[in-house]
C-alpha cells in the first residue's frame, strides 16, 4: 500500500481527505496479509451493498490499485449506484442572489460572487482559472 500511495501523491494528489476517504478506507478492509488478487479484489467489492457510493467507491479505488499491481480485473460491471435518495437542493431565487451581489461593496468581489453563482463554481476553484481576451 506504502508504495501505491507514493505513487499517487508523487502525481501531484495531495489531498488527504481524498486519501483517507477514497482510497484507505477502501484499502483497509482488504485481507493485510494475503496476497492481493483478481479474487481478493472480487470479494472485497461482492461485500458491498449493490448499486451504491459504497461499492462505486470500491471498485473506483480497487481498480487503481489493480492497475499498480499489473492485474488485469474490469470492474465496469459492478460500478453504478442508485442517486434516488439525494435530497435536491433548495437554491436561491436569482432575485435573492442579485441583492447579495448588489450588497457586496468591492466591484472585484461582486464579480467573483457573480461567477461563483453564474457558473457553480466552487470558490477555491476561481483561484485556478486562466483567462483569455476576447478583445
Amino acid at each position: 500500500m506504502e508504495s501505491f500511495e507514493a505513487q499517487w501523491r508523487a502525481k501531484g494528489n495531495r489531498a488527504e481527505v481524498t486519501w483517507s476517504r477514497d482510497y484507505w478506507e477502501v484499502f483497509k478492509r482488504l485481507p493485510q496479509q494475503a496476497l492481493l488478487t483478481d479474487t481478493v479484489i472480487l470479494d472485497r467489492i461482492k461485500a458491498t451493498q449493490p448499486r451504491t457510493k459504497t461499492r462505486d467507491r470500491n471498485c473506483m479505488a480497487l481498480t487503481c490499485l489493480a492497475k499498480f499491481a499489473g492485474i488485469n480485473i474490469d470492474l465496469n460491471g459492478y460500478r453504478g449506484y442508485e442517486r434516488s435518495h439525494v435530497q435536491p437542493r433548495l437554491l436561491p431565487a436569482d432575485q435573492q442572489l442579485a441583492r447579495w451581489r448588489d450588497g457586496i461593496r468591492d466591484n472585484a468581489w461582486q464579480y467573483f460572487f457573480g461567477l461563483l453563482v453564474c457558473y457553480g463554481l466552487r470558490p477555491h476553484e476561481l483561484f485556478h482559472l486562466q483567462g483569455t481576451s476576447i478583445n
